[in-house]
């Protein structure tokens, strides 16, 4: 039984590895992970801070209009997609740098063509629905929601999973210059002893 509880997972490693984006997560460590979710926890804690005080603000005293002071109602009146749009790309821009990082120290970055494809597909799409709604040019706002929900899903976990690499790039790049360090110490005791 154990044996092929061993296999089923060697299995679903091997498959979970070949999806695209997310398939380096399956050799990602713990530390990593964890990490990555702190930092992504925090930097956009901060970033939201002026949505939460203005959803607080609003559903504390709504205006004159509105007669219920329902907390989902305040969100549903701050909340619009073209802000959401904007985090998009601010979720999405920093992914680029990171892959010149890994091409810069020669780190491999898992299915970076995924990575690719995927920010050079949603940052024009993000841009251009969101001149579009600004516009006034597309006016259905529930399917505008929908698309801008979808989009910044896949731009958080694209940013998360980029960030658990650029950990880990970390940790090559550190192991990298440890060996160098001690290859040079190696070399210098080797000479000394001539």
């Amino acid at each position: 039984m154990k044996a092929a509880w061993l296999r089923a997972r060697r299995i679903l490693k091997i498959c979970w590895a070949k999806l695209p984006v997310i398939g380096g997560l399956s050799d990602a460590p713990c530390r990593a992970l964890a990490e990555a979710a702190k930092e992504l926890v925090f930097v956009w804690s901060l970033s939201l801070v002026p949505l939460v005080v203005s959803i607080v603000v609003d559903a504390a005293n709504p205006p004159e209009a509105v007669s219920n002071r329902n907390f989902w109602e305040a969100i549903s009146r701050n909340v619009k997609a073209g802000e959401i749009f904007i985090y998009v790309n601010a979720l999405l821009a920093p992914i680029g740098f990171i892959l010149y990082k890994h091409n810069r120290d020669d780190a491999k970055f898992p299915n970076h063509i995924s990575f690719m494809w995927v920010v050079s597909i949603a940052l024009p799409i993000s841009a251009a629905i969101f001149v579009l709604q600004r516009r006034g040019i597309i006016t259905n706002q529930h399917l505008i929601d929908q698309i801008a929900i979808g989009i910044f899903s896949v731009a958080l976990l694209m940013r998360y999973t980029s960030m658990v690499y650029d950990i880990m790039r970390g940790d090559v790049v550190a192991s990298k210059r440890a060996q160098e360090d001690d290859l040079v110490r190696k070399m210098e005791k080797y000479s000394e002893n001539k």
